[in-house]
């Protein structure tokens, strides 16, 4: 399990956008730590470094929720 800064520094995502992520439910980080901490797993990681390679390509991630 990872916290959050540290899954910031090995993705290069800002905590902004991991809580925008979170938001949209895309991101599920358990609240594990004292304080409720979000925690990420390795599910979590592997997913941001899909997204990360889907950006590198070009694609951008639109979350539209009005056609829901």
């Amino acid at each position: 399990m990872y916290t959050i800064g540290q899954v910031v520094e090995m993705t290069g995502f800002g905590h902004d956008t991991l809580r925008y992520y979170e938001k949209f439910g895309l991101l599920k980080p358990q609240r594990k730590r004292s304080g409720g901490a979000r925690v990420f797993s390795e599910d979590d990681l592997r997913l941001l470094f899909g997204l990360k390679c889907l950006k590198r390509l070009g694609l951008t991630l639109e979350l539209n929720f009005r056609s829901m």
